[in-house]
């Protein structure tokens, strides 16, 4: 009923997970929430991950741009790789995760954490097709009691890679 929320919902036996997404009126930044829900009578044990893959496969003769860099800041140290360099070896990183994001030259899309959990990113090819890559922030397991909810909120910047930008949102980017 909302026309600024944008909603998905799954169950995959009693686990539910439901992703909100809050549209901005305005720029680049929007609200992203995650519930991870055990709606069985019994605890359940789960591993929350959350990523961001290039999943764009260009139309012959488009303009569309190849994702061309990837980037994690763990434990307050920058992780950028360009894509050549995951060609050849995806590379993992321990921590707490600030925030994770694709982009190429002028845009990023990112994901920054309200709370940054711990885990560790991945930054690899996407599994869609040559030239796409995917980062991934895999989160330590946790146990859901019977009728208890995890929430992770993220900030989700899609727009120009710029540090005015990124300040101007209140982003660590």
């Amino acid at each position: 009923s909302d026309s600024s929320k944008l909603s998905y919902r799954t169950q995959r036996g009693d686990i539910e997970i439901s992703k909100i997404y809050k549209l901005p009126s305005s720029g680049s930044l929007t609200d992203y929430t995650v519930r991870i829900s055990n709606r069985g009578e019994v605890a359940r044990q789960v591993n929350p991950s959350f990523g961001i893959a290039d999943q764009i496969l260009p139309e012959k003769g488009g303009i569309y741009a190849n994702i061309t860099e990837t980037w994690a800041d763990i434990d307050g140290d920058i992780e950028h790789y360009p894509a050549e360099k995951l060609d050849s070896k995806p590379r993992s990183h321990d921590g707490s995760v600030s925030w994770f994001g694709l982009g190429e030259r002028y845009f990023l899309l990112g994901l920054e954490a309200e709370l940054p959990p711990p885990g560790e990113v991945v930054l690899r090819p996407s599994t869609v097709g040559e030239n796409r890559y995917a980062v991934e922030l895999r989160t330590v397991g946790v146990t859901l009691e019977p009728g208890e909810t995890r929430v992770y909120k993220f900030k989700l910047w899609t727009g120009p890679r710029s540090l005015d930008a990124f300040q101007e949102a209140e982003l660590r980017m």
